[in-house]
């Protein structure tokens, strides 16, 4: 499986991703786990997320994954270009929250329960081009910027 590219485990039951076992996936391009229970183990996994040095599409919708849970998901996936994260527990959007993630040019936030977007939420997110924050709670955008 060395030369896998794309993998899809959405709408399984997993609750741990293996380090060393993504790590023997140097070529993926796209992981899609959608529909799982990552917020389990969110810790562990986050770790895992490391050895993604290559992804650049990545699917964690429907994972119960709440605000603090994500930065860590993010942290260190520089090739990263296409984040799924709707229909999770994400209630707000921190400073910094994508920081590990810079080259993201496509963003889906749908389906959470954000409230807050923190002024600086999106700064490290140079390349942006999609932002999908439908059906959240949002109430006033005010200090909302992209930059």
């Amino acid at each position: 499986l060395g030369q896998l590219e794309h993998l899809d485990l959405r709408s399984n039951l997993l609750e741990a991703i293996s380090g060393p076992a993504l790590a023997q996936l140097p070529w993926l391009h796209s992981l899609l786990l959608g529909s799982n229970r990552l917020h389990q183990n969110y810790r562990d996994n986050a770790v895992a997320f490391s050895a993604l040095r290559s992804i650049e599409v990545l699917d964690l919708s429907a994972n119960g994954l709440e605000s603090h849970m994500v930065g860590g998901f993010l942290s260190g996936l520089t090739a990263l270009r296409v984040l799924h994260l709707p229909r999770n527990r994400l209630s707000q959007l921190p400073v910094g929250i994508f920081q590990g993630s810079p080259q993201l040019t496509e963003l889906d936030l749908s389906n959470n329960y954000i409230m807050d977007i923190e002024e600086g939420a999106f700064e490290a997110l140079r390349e942006l081009a999609v932002l999908n924050l439908a059906l959240n709670s949002l109430h006033c955008l005010s200090t909302f910027s992209l930059r």
